[in-house]
């Protein structure tokens, strides 16, 4: 079983890995909408608001999204 929390659960057999946090696109006038969508935390934001709302796109109008 694979289970992700931000605390260790203390469950019998449980093994902790650390992660570190995603590297975030560089907020700005001069940050388009293509270099931001090339951010992997920002894929990965996309990818999860598809699961949600299949149409949702990174644009302009969605810049708020991830800025």
């Amino acid at each position: 079983m694979l289970v992700t929390s931000r605390i260790v659960l203390r469950l019998r057999g449980e093994h902790e890995v650390a992660l570190a946090p995603l590297p975030t696109p560089s907020a700005g006038p001069q940050a388009d909408t293509e270099t931001i969508g090339r951010s992997a935390a920002v894929r990965l934001l996309v990818a999860r608001a598809r699961q949600v709302r299949p149409d949702f796109a990174a644009s302009s109008a969605t810049g708020g999204a991830w800025r």
